[in-house]
């Protein structure tokens, strides 16, 4: 008896690992780990792929890793630092928000990868199903 086993979300797999890494880029990659977890999620309930323990994992560790390199440094250096960056160099700020922008964006590109791979499978099964009877 052959069981149907469904594939493991690849947006779980993204969020865990940008989470991870996010540790070691500043916290910068935790955000597209946390939307890449959320939508991860979203597939899993709408029954397209397994794997919601893995994204809840990106999601958790993405907050964690954030959290702490969002008030580490706060409480370290006063916040001295964020308002050098948006006080005295607005265009730094402009630019790491804009790189912080494209980040969170950056998931949607998986999302429609994903869809394209699903439509070709389900042009394969079609295909088998009309050869078979």
């Amino acid at each position: 008896m052959v069981m149907n086993r469904k594939e493991t979300s690849p947006l779980a797999i993204a969020s865990l690992a940008f989470s991870c890494l996010g540790a070691l880029t500043m916290g910068i990659l935790c955000i597209p780990g946390i939307v890449c977890g959320t939508l991860a999620k979203a597939q899993v309930r709408r029954g397209e792929y397994a794997g919601y323990p893995l994204a809840q994992a990106g999601i958790i560790v993405g907050i964690a890793v954030l959290i702490l390199w969002v008030t580490l440094p706060a409480l370290f250096f006063g916040g001295a630092a964020i308002r050098f960056l948006v006080v005295e160099q607005p265009w730094i700020g402009a630019i790491a928000f804009s790189i912080i922008l494209l980040l969170g964006l950056f998931p949607f590109a998986f999302t429609s990868m994903a869809k394209r791979k699903d439509s070709r499978a389900l042009t394969r099964l079609m295909a088998q199903n009309r050869h078979r009877g």
